[in-house]
């Protein structure tokens, strides 16, 4: 797949790299909205070393979220290069786009956990209670079995390649397997036997829906066709609504825990974090918009200088983002109260801002 200015890809190739750029975009934007755009001042990661509150912790995922940094804008830069070349060999350029997703995702959690740090570090603020739910991995896991769905019910018969179907039914099983786990503990540890029983019973549901999909998937994979393609689209809505249900029930406030509880500096700092890294999940949603148009119209020098824009914005918001990390001095407080351990009058008020279009995100950067 290789196209040199004018040119003009055929119908195949625009579908394959259209339903790429959508499916990259949509993730980013969904997990910015989940760990962002909801300025919840929750841990990403919960194991106890990376919650402490010590310099160590902090350098640890400074350095990590730096890393991520420089990566993305090689990547973004990569990316770019290639567009304004005037010849895209679009098959490894699609590799690239995925890359550049899974880093920007990856950016998203590694922020918003710094955020948490940082903020909780404060004087007088009060740390995140984790309840019996781990809430984004369940998130997570719903969303993959989402763009998993997403991609079979889109596809036709000559796009799904037995690599493909091979790498969505591994998606769905971690998926499954992340629920199961998620759910599992949730059940033994919930203090309402009823709610302990609702989990199980949410765990055979989900199980049996996904099971369902991937026989389906495997049967239209020993022979494609489109009866079979019909089936697969058929299993995918039951898998979509159950994880959907699933999530909505785990996520109620007496499964979840507790956001910290945060002072007016605190709040601000770490909205601060948070607003710089949607700056930069906006601007790789936005490039992801402007391929997708550039396949639509491969001429249009237009389509070009969004992604140059989009690439300089990355720069900008990379660049803030680790200067403030860099000259930000921690300060150790390894003893802060949880929220149920301290009674207090003034509680934060938690900002969750519309999601809306990508461009009014970019310009909210949750302040």
């Amino acid at each position: 797949m290789v196209f040199r200015v004018p040119a003009v890809m055929n119908k195949g190739d625009v579908r394959e790299v259209v339903m790429l750029c959508e499916e990259c975009h949509s993730k980013m934007l969904a997990v910015g909205e989940l760990l962002l755009i909801s300025c919840e001042a929750r841990p990403v990661f919960t194991n106890t070393e990376d919650m402490e509150l010590t310099t160590s912790t902090f350098t640890h995922y400074r350095d990590k979220v730096i890393d991520k940094l420089n990566h993305i804008l090689i990547t973004s830069r990569d990316i770019s290069s290639q567009v304004h070349s005037g010849i895209v060999q679009w098959k490894p350029f699609c590799i690239r786009l995925q890359e550049m997703s899974a880093l920007v995702v990856s950016l998203t959690e590694l922020s918003a956990h710094i955020g948490y740090l940082i903020a909780v570090s404060f004087h007088n603020s009060c740390a995140s209670e984790l309840g019996v739910v781990n809430k984004y991995k369940l998130h997570q896991a719903k969303l993959d079995l989402k763009f998993c769905c997403s991609r079979l019910k889109r596809s036709c018969v000559d796009d799904l390649e037995p690599h493909l179907l091979v790498d969505l039914c591994s998606t769905i099983s971690r998926a499954l397997s992340t629920i199961t786990e998620v759910c599992k503990y949730a059940s033994e540890n919930a203090k309402d036997p009823e709610n302990q029983n609702q989990f199980k019973l949410c765990v055979k549901s989900i199980t049996s829906t996904t099971s369902c999909l991937i026989s389906s998937v495997k049967c239209f994979k020993s022979n494609p066709g489109v009866g079979h393609l019909r089936r697969i689209i058929a299993f995918c809505e039951p898998v979509i609504a159950t994880s959907s249900a699933l999530v909505t029930f785990a996520s109620e406030e007496e499964f979840v825990g507790s956001p910290a509880v945060l002072g007016e500096s605190a709040a601000e700092t770490h909205k601060s974090v948070l607003g710089v890294t949607m700056s930069i999940v906006s601007a790789s949603v936005q490039m992801c918009k402007a391929i997708r148009d550039l396949v639509y119209d491969v001429n249009n020098s237009r389509h070009r200088e969004r992604v140059r824009l989009c690439v300089d914005s990355i720069d900008k918001a990379s660049s803030k983002l680790r200067d403030f990390l860099l000259s930000h001095e921690f300060k150790q407080n390894s003893s802060a109260p949880s929220v149920t351990q301290v009674q207090t009058s003034e509680a934060l008020t938690q900002s969750a801002l519309p999601l809306g279009s990508v461009t009014d995100v970019h310009k909210a950067q949750c302040n």
